[in-house]
């Protein structure tokens, strides 16, 4: 008698069965992963990412609470949501954000290093380290990324209100479902194929295949969906900021003018490696998937705004 095989346990009715259950285990533990450090383990989330000083946490200049200050009363938070927020300075040259004003649990909004700036002598050069190695900051580019870490008030307060702007929404409910309703519905569609075609009596390899095919579908709609409304959001903050005025506008010019000009900076004291991160016109290389809106588009939207704002000044 032919003794069974791992695989042929696995299309058995307990093999079945099984399989069931731990598609439901991994269904729940999906949606789990987007949604604990968000919620549940968000002051876990702040312990890892906060920047620390003896241990503590490194406070906001007296400007930088300020600014955060003018910007709840400019984007009119309420003060329940205040109560939510948490602003803190997170390591590196980009903000930060996570959790939602939509959950008890509130968000964290992470201010980079250089809002401390306010010229290029306050800069601590010593502590930025390119390719493990010190920089040369004779060098033109050197001097152009010196130059781009310095932010006006104006661009540091659009930055802290598109932070804000992007964690009062939905996406992690949203993101959470998803990556757990999109493993149960690609498990599901693979298990039906199965009875219909009538692959449990036909060799593994062939279910294998199309376990992958499935897999890639489930993985594209995914991909597609999270990036889509990544976008959707990044675009609906811009557009909410730009209508507070023109120092949003000229806030959100200069931000993303900065950000090209720090990212092409970047990409040639980088080398080779500086290439694959971001391209020739500084936004951040992508080979397949686009996750963010381009920082030229950003640019783009907010230089258009200031264009009308000239021109209609010219008409008066």
């Amino acid at each position: 008698m032919r003794k069974e095989t791992s695989v042929s346990w696995f299309v058995t009715q307990r093999g079945r069965i099984f399989m069931m259950g731990t598609a439901g285990f991994t269904t729940v533990a999906l949606f789990g992963l987007q949604f604990v450090p968000h919620t549940l383990g968000l002051n876990k989330y702040f312990e890892i990412v906060t920047m620390r000083r003896l241990g503590s946490p490194i406070p906001l200049t007296s400007n930088l609470e300020k600014l955060w200050n003018q910007v709840l009363t400019d984007i009119k938070i309420s003060d329940y949501h205040k109560e939510l927020l948490r602003p803190f300075m997170v390591f590196g040259y980009d903000s930060w954000h996570a959790g939602s004003l939509y959950s008890r649990f509130g968000a964290l909004v992470g201010i980079p290093t250089n809002f401390v700036y306010e010229n290029v002598s306050s800069i601590d050069k010593d502590s930025i380290i390119v390719n493990d190695d010190p920089v040369d900051w004779t060098r033109k580019d050197a001097k152009e990324l010196l130059n781009a870490l310095i932010l006006s008030d104006e661009a540091k307060k659009y930055a802290m209100a598109r932070e804000i702007m992007m964690v009062n929404n939905r996406f992690v409910y949203l993101e959470s479902a998803a990556n757990g309703g999109l493993f149960f519905a690609c498990y599901h569609t693979a298990s039906k194929w199965n009875e219909i075609r009538n692959l449990l009596e036909k060799p593994f390899g062939i279910r294998a295949f199309f376990y992958v095919c499935f897999a890639a579908f489930y993985w594209g709609i995914w991909a597609m969906q999270r990036d889509a409304l990544t976008r959707h959001y990044e675009f609906a903050a811009d557009k909410k900021l730009s209508e507070l005025g023109s120092e949003y506008v000229r806030g959100g010019l200069e931000f993303y003018d900065k950000t090209l000009q720090r990212n092409t900076a970047l990409r040639s004291l980088l080398g080779e490696r500086g290439n694959k991160l971001y391209t020739a016109m500084g936004n951040d290389y992508s080979f397949f998937r686009q996750k963010h809106l381009p920082y030229t588009q950003r640019k783009f939207f907010f230089e258009d705004i200031v264009k009308q704002f000239h021109s209609s000044a010219d008409k008066l």
